[in-house]
């Protein structure tokens, strides 16, 4: 039976397992979907995979279909969802976008035995009060959509525009001494490369 579920924003926040695992046994995550514009590699598939190994557990991650967002187009998601084991290994997965179901086994007794390994597992080794300082105050604004979701692109983004402000100005980031390219700038680099992703 699974001890616990928790959701991990796929390339952003695998922090919340590190911050979360102390607290309680977790043989399950959540990755819920996060997209990207361009890159080299397939993020998707390497952060399930790499999450689901540094964590010693299983990733079910479910990714959206179509959606109907005002300001988002209908195959903006592509799918592929997966289930990936404490191992990293892909064990099922849909290679394609739309409503599926894929299934697998969940052997949590294998997976708990893998955790007694010591040259395997890092968990004790963790050094949890090194991001103590870095998480005392909030990056993102907390409760942005507390009464309604966003109603554009626009404002969707402004919590994340304050949060790269937040990091900036505590001095985690630096910023780039050239110019900041803008999403529609990034895009249009990724077209001409020819790795645009959507």
């Amino acid at each position: 039976m699974l001890q616990g579920l928790e959701t991990v924003l796929k390339t952003r926040y695998h922090g919340y397992i590190i911050g979360d695992k102390s607290n309680a046994s977790q043989d399950a995550s959540l990755a819920a979907p996060c997209d990207i514009i361009e890159g080299v590699t397939d993020t998707w598939t390497l952060t399930n995979r790499a999450r689901a190994h540094d964590n010693l557990v299983y990733i079910l991650a479910p990714d959206w279909g179509k959606v109907k967002w005002q300001y988002y187009p209908e195959n903006y998601y592509p799918g592929r969802s997966q289930i990936v084991d404490y191992n990293g290994r892909i064990i099922a997965e849909a290679p394609y976008s739309g409503e599926t179901v894929i299934g697998a086994v969940i052997d949590i007794e294998a997976l708990r035995q893998s955790r007694t390994f010591m040259h395997w597992n890092y968990w004790p080794d963790l050094r949890a009060e090194v991001f103590k300082e870095m998480y005392e105050n909030p990056i993102y604004p907390p409760n942005l959509f507390l009464e309604h979701p966003p109603e554009s692109l626009s404002q969707k983004m402004a919590g994340e525009i304050k949060g790269f402000s937040r990091l900036y100005e505590r001095g985690t980031y630096t910023r780039p001494s050239g110019e900041v390219l803008t999403l529609k700038g990034r895009m249009k680099e990724a077209w001409q490369r020819g790795t645009l992703k959507k």
